[in-house]
């Protein structure tokens, strides 16, 4: 089964890959932007990952690595 065959799977990616291209938007203005973002998303999965379930978790994780990617694409093991 593929990661993203679920709907709360997909609407993670959905919502994950709207904040990153908000944020790469930002970033052509802001260069520190994205960093000062992944810094604060470090912080809320750290102050939160014993109160909150993996759907959370996930959705900050999953942010977290296409900001710091830098790459707007879902990648490819997700889809298949």
């Amino acid at each position: 089964m593929a990661l993203l065959d679920t709907q709360p799977n997909q609407v993670k990616a959905a919502s994950a890959m709207l904040i990153a291209c908000i944020v790469k938007t930002i970033v052509e203005t802001d260069a520190t932007f994205g960093d000062r973002l992944i810094h604060n998303l470090d912080h809320a999965y750290a102050n939160n990952r014993d109160r909150l379930g993996n759907d959370f978790l996930e959705l900050i994780t999953w942010t977290r690595e296409l900001v710091k990617a830098g790459n707007l694409e879902v990648p490819r093991a997700a889809t298949e």
